[in-house]
């Protein structure tokens, strides 16, 4: 589970950790990251929609947002491109413990207290 507790958001921080699980999936050949994500939680779900990420609303009260990672690209000049260049130049790979080797794992969850 990923979260970013009330007191830390808006910060940048959620960008940061979406950029680098972005990145491992891609660099692991990962296709879709799902995201688990209360349905009240409005602002989250937007934001997966501005990013592409497909939503399903369930009846249990969640919302499932899946984003195809090989395929997304972050908007000219946006903050998160340019994470994504910055983790481009590391020129390192993932660790290898860290990302699952299925292709369709859940890497991303979120849940609000």
């Amino acid at each position: 589970a990923l979260t970013v507790t009330d007191a830390s958001q808006g910060q940048g921080l959620g960008t940061i950790l979406l950029a680098l699980l972005i990145w491992l999936a891609r660099q692991k050949g990962i296709e879709t990251l799902r995201g688990v994500i209360q349905q009240s939680n409005d602002r989250m779900i937007a934001w997966m929609q501005r990013l592409g990420a497909t939503i399903e609303y369930s009846s249990d009260g969640v919302v499932i947002a899946d984003l195809a990672v090989q395929a997304f690209v972050p908007a000219n000049g946006s903050y998160l491109a340019r994470l994504f260049q910055r983790l481009d130049t590391l020129n390192v790979g993932p660790p290898e413990d860290l990302v699952p080797t299925h292709p369709h794992h859940t890497i991303l969850s979120q849940r609000r207290s």
